[in-house]
């Protein structure tokens, strides 16, 4: 090791070297630290000040056109240097040399960019601390909201912003950085960044009641240590994909669940659920904004696809962006004269690069066949009520999609989908599987006469997955958030007396 960077050190590509290790470390602070473009015009400029003291350096070790440097000292002369070429006309340049060493610079560079961060950070710090203060002060928030991750994660905050907005009860959003802040799509919501421990205790000192989280992140347990608020889990969306079958869903007070078939596939994956940490709410998002079909109807003219992601982990991998999947469209596209829009999971290829590949290759034959692609700013609940049936993989989509009684297309390429789905993925009994891509086009033309039994099967699993008999879900999630904050008033008013 020690060979290698002695041999770095005397090459002449040494500055260059350190200018790429500079700039690369710059570029991810300040993407850590989400700076503005202010910051990054600093960084280039640092980055031409460091590629001319390269170029320096690199004329002085193969021309000689400078004094040698100590850490050179021990190589070979250069021909020009040797015979005293530009002695007289380079004599003043040893002390401009001094200042663009290499070493100097980068240190300087660094020192630089660190103070910058740091009043940046302070600035925006302080300015956030004093109008959170007021803002509190000011208003009362009965609940919080809380997102972990990045912009790529709003769509879990953005799926509930209108039940939000049309509850009863006050809401504020809390998230960890400003990237998805910026993406949470509400003008009457607040949304506080609070990216430090002291921050979050600084938003929940003002008498809310509960914290809802819309994902299983581990940046959770930060807010989890707050035993005088309830935790409950309302997730962003249900499905029998195994990640909604864990034992970390025991750590929350409170599981606002669609239905039945949430809890029984909790209970049936071995979490031991407290007798009133289950609440059956249904799923506000579909009535809100999903329109119901009569039972007569004709000839499927317009498709949505809706692929789910690969997953953080292989077991949980059921998307069919692969290409199966890309066959299972062009049969589609040129074997039939169906409207076709498809809208990807927005984590789609961010883990597996295969699905990547194949996602690509589906934009790219999209383009091509007057197939349109739905980005993320678009809700899937506009395109569901497009849509005359749906393909999709195991995921909260074939849940949602329920209320619509349309048929539903469920994917089964993969590894993980083999065999009887039915005890597995209960959900599956009310769609029509495709487990080879050459019998899609058969499929969607047999939907214009479906068979009775499985509009059955449709009705049967929207009640066991959605409870929608026991009415509006919007009222029974306000009805369910007030009982809690009235036993958390209880609670803390037992615990005031207790401490007199």
């Amino acid at each position: 090791m020690k060979k290698i960077i002695n041999f770095v050190k005397n090459s002449v590509l040494y500055p260059f070297i350190l200018t790429i290790l500079f700039t690369i470390f710059a570029l991810i602070s300040g993407i850590i630290f989400e700076i503005n473009s202010d910051y990054f015009l600093v960084i280039l400029i640092i980055f031409f000040v460091l590629l001319v003291q390269g170029v320096l350096h690199f004329m002085h070790s193969i021309m000689g056109l400078i004094f040698r440097p100590p850490f050179l000292a021990n190589a070979n002369t250069t021909m020009f240097h040797k015979y005293g070429l530009f002695s007289e006309l380079m004599a003043p340049l040893p002390a401009i040399y001094l200042i663009l060493n290499s070493e100097i610079l980068i240190f300087i560079a660094a020192g630089a960019m660190m103070l910058f961060i740091f009043r940046i950070n302070y600035m925006r710090t302080k300015t956030i601390k004093q109008e959170t203060a007021a803002f509190l002060e000011n208003n009362e928030i009965d609940h919080f909201v809380f997102t972990a991750g990045r912009a790529t994660s709003a769509y879990q905050t953005n799926q509930w912003i209108p039940i939000l907005e049309q509850s009863e009860h006050s809401f504020a959003v809390i998230v960890k950085n400003f990237s998805i802040a910026k993406a949470i799509q509400t003008d009457s919501v607040p949304v506080f960044v609070a990216p430090s421990m002291y921050s979050m205790e600084q938003l929940i000192e003002n008498g809310a009641k509960s914290i809802l989280y819309t994902g299983n992140s581990i940046h959770n347990i930060h807010l989890l240590r707050f035993t005088k608020l309830r935790h409950i889990f309302i997730n962003h969306g249900e499905s029998d994909k195994v990640v909604n079958q864990n034992k970390v869903m025991l750590a929350y007070d409170h599981l606002f669940l669609g239905g039945k078939l949430a809890e029984d596939r909790l209970r049936a994956s071995g979490c031991d659920l407290r007798a009133d940490q289950a609440i059956h709410i249904g799923r506000p998002q579909t009535e809100l904004s999903l329109e119901k079909r009569s039972l007569e109807h004709g000839k499927i003219q317009k498709i949505l696809y809706a692929p789910t992601w690969e997953g953080v982990v292989d077991d949980a991998d059921y998307s069919s962006v692969r290409l199966e999947g890309f066959q299972m469209l062009q049969k589609l596209s040129e074997q039939t004269d169906c409207e076709i829009c498809i809208k990807f999971h927005p984590l789609t290829g961010s883990r597996n690069s295969d699905r990547a590949v194949h996602k690509k290759k589906i934009e790219d034959f999209a383009a091509k066949h007057n197939i349109t692609i739905y980005d993320r700013q678009t809700p899937i609940e506009e395109l569901m009520n497009w849509s005359d049936a749906m393909v999709c993989d195991i995921s909260s989509v074939l849940n949602e999609y329920l209320y619509t009684n349309k048929p539903m297309i469920l994917t089964a390429f993969d590894s993980n989908l083999e065999g009887d789905l039915s005890e597995r993925f209960p959900s599956s009994k009310a769609c029509y599987l495709l487990d080879n891509s050459e019998k899609l086009v058969e499929i969607v033309g047999s939907l214009e006469n479906e068979n009775p039994e499985k509009i059955r099967d449709r009705e049967e699993l929207l009640e066991y997955s959605l409870s929608v008999s026991k009415g509006s879900a919007l009222e029974r999630f306000d009805e369910a958030l007030g009982s809690i904050s009235k036993a958390v008033e209880l609670s803390r008013a037992e615990y005031d007396e207790n401490t007199r």
